[in-house]
């Protein structure tokens, strides 16, 4: 049952992208992509902290700092999909 692990680390990647203080590096955001595109690629109802990724970038980065972040989180988040799924195509 993958579930539970891919849940847990779909929580990982929104702990990872959430900053105190609204300073949010894009590296970090790379990096959150990157573990939620892994995640994912476990189970895609891991899809389901999708929201709560949406909150914590509301809440403390405002509309424009979430979309200063939204790219370099969507480009880790494709890499690492596309790389596993490339890496593994009976996967």
């Amino acid at each position: 049952m993958l579930e539970p692990v891919a849940w847990a680390w779909a929580w990982v990647a929104a702990a990872v992208f959430y900053a105190e203080g609204g300073n949010l590096p894009w590296w970090r955001a790379a990096c959150s992509g990157v573990v939620m595109g892994a995640a994912m690629q476990m189970k895609l109802t891991s899809a389901v902290v999708a929201p709560a990724l949406v909150l914590l970038s509301l809440r403390p980065y405002g509309l424009r700092g979430s979309v200063r972040v939204v790219g370099p989180w969507l480009l880790g988040w494709a890499a690492t999909f596309g790389l596993i799924a490339w890496l593994s195509p009976n996967l």
